[in-house]
């Protein structure tokens, strides 16, 4: 594995599906690390064998993401929508939103989708 940053977010396949994992500051403590095993101990027998091991960080799963790359909402468990419209340009512009009984949120708009989608999956 490639070190990660403190704060960086990744896309990676666990269990046959898309996560959303994200550099944490560790207590130096492994709890909590993505790739744990059912029981909520480490899979790994020695830290030798760990794939993520730095004594700074943890990578913690932030859920799993929709085939767009989104994280669910935090109050409902649905995903939100890309919104593209023109601008006075004609160009594409890009805004993520969601509506739920608990919340509104919406990225606002921007020209670079990538970014847009970013910006939603920060906020955890």
């Amino acid at each position: 594995m490639s070190e990660h940053k403190i704060g960086e977010q990744w896309v990676e396949e666990i269990d046959g599906k898309q996560h959303m994992l994200k550099a944490v500051d560790s207590t130096y403590n492994c709890n909590g690390c993505a790739y744990l095993c059912d029981n909520g101990k480490c899979s790994h027998e020695s830290i030798i064998e760990c794939p993520v091991y730095r004594i700074d960080a943890i990578i913690r799963d932030l859920g799993p993401v929709n085939k767009e790359g989104l994280l669910p909402c935090p109050f409902c468990g649905d995903f939100p929508t890309i919104k593209e419209e023109l601008d006075e340009n004609d160009e594409s512009i890009y805004s993520v939103e969601h509506e739920c009984e608990a919340v509104v949120i919406t990225t606002g708009w921007n020209h670079d989708k990538q970014e847009c989608i970013d910006a939603w999956n920060r906020r955890n």
